[in-house]
């Protein structure tokens, strides 16, 4: 019998003893099942709320705890606060945690950001450090304005110092170090962060790419890989892309092209348009499959229609020169204003330069054609 078979037979058989038994088995129980998922099956929380209502302290903190989560139906959200605020006269670390996320704007609780940090500080100064990392998460949410990157920082790192701070604080430190310029530091936490939750493929993908171009580490093209291949094993479109373009380039392993395709095309399966324009040089060039120009206009036709510049200015070339389709002057004139309507590259001088670039070249065979 596996593990999860002994588990499951045993939380059985606690069920059945709990549902026969009296309020300590069936307070036992459910801490037993909010710490392992979170939640509770709707019988149980008839259970807790039950012993809450009599004035089990434990039951309220339980209660209390599942409501803030959105695990309770229907919640009666003065009497939550009242419970909470009893609460904090004996646990006010958690008790504090416990209002400030009440108040956080969110989908469950109330809505009132103010409040809700002055109990963070609250909890934080009762020695809190889930506490300080909340009131910093509110800051950055929703007071942006009004407090800067370095004071979020420090709220940060204080609530690290006391601990109890959840493993997304790290993530969220590591993109306010990123922005302050501190890419050390932030590489620092995204580490600390991916130990908690390896399982983050934007994290694994940042992690990627500082080691490939040494942003807060020594550049190592091999760790820039492995991270890259744990975001492409999660499914994710530019982690099997970065992969691909690793085999191709012979970065941090040796290079083989016919890997490479194969992640590029599971790249584009995935969503990511520049696997289509990796496909398609490929094709063109003959490296990883037989040489096939018309298939790789094809592929880059694809990427043009998803709006990937690097497709759009590689068919510009192909249009121009015949490769792989006839000479198209029309096509040549569309797709360059399409790349220049990508505003998402408006202020990238060297590909502003690239497209100046390819329209000179183009307006020069015009003319030269007109000559004739």
């Amino acid at each position: 019998m596996s593990r999860k078979n002994m588990e499951d037979e045993l939380l059985a058989r606690m069920f059945t003893a709990a549902a026969m038994g009296g309020e300590k088995e069936r307070m036992a129980l459910m801490e037993l099942f909010m710490l392992k998922t979170q939640s509770l099956p709707e019988v149980m929380q008839e259970w807790l709320e039950e012993y809450a209502v009599q004035g089990n302290i434990r039951a309220q903190e339980l209660y209390c705890t599942l409501a803030v989560s959105g695990g309770v139906k229907q919640c009666d959200w003065i009497r939550v606060e009242q419970w909470l605020l009893k609460l904090a006269e004996t646990k006010p670390k958690n008790a504090y945690m416990l209002l400030g996320t009440l108040y956080t704007p969110s989908a469950f609780g109330y809505n009132d950001a103010k409040q809700a940090a002055e109990y963070f500080r609250k909890g934080g100064e009762s020695g809190s450090g889930a506490c300080w990392a909340g009131l910093a998460l509110l800051y950055r949410e929703h007071f942006a304005e009004e407090h800067s990157l370095e004071e979020i920082r420090e709220l940060f790192e204080r609530g690290f110092e006391l601990g109890g701070v959840v493993p997304h604080s790290y993530e969220t430190l590591a993109d306010v170090c990123h922005e302050l310029g501190d890419e050390e530091a932030s590489m620092r936490y995204l580490k600390k962060y991916h130990k908690f939750v390896p399982d983050d493929a934007r994290n694994c993908l940042i992690l990627g790419y500082n080691y490939k171009f040494g942003k807060g580490c020594r550049a190592d093209a091999a760790l820039a890989l492995k991270y890259y291949q744990k975001a492409a094993n999660l499914g994710d479109g530019e982690g099997l892309f970065q992969v691909g373009l690793a085999y191709f380039e012979g970065s941090g392993v040796s290079r083989n092209y016919k890997r490479a395709l194969d992640y590029f095309k599971r790249a584009t399966e995935a969503g990511n348009p520049r696997g289509y324009f990796c496909l398609g040089m490929a094709y063109i060039e003959g490296k990883g499959a037989g040489k096939n120009e018309q298939k790789g206009v094809a592929a880059l036709e694809i990427g043009a229609e998803l709006n990937d510049i690097q497709c759009c200015m590689a068919l510009v070339s192909c249009y121009l020169e015949g490769i792989g389709v006839e000479k198209d002057a029309g096509r040549v004139k569309e797709l360059i204003e399409q790349a220049r309507g990508m505003q998402a590259y408006a202020a990238e001088p060297l590909i502003q330069q690239a497209i100046d670039t390819l329209e000179a070249r183009f307006l020069a065979e015009s003319e030269d054609v007109n000559e004739r």
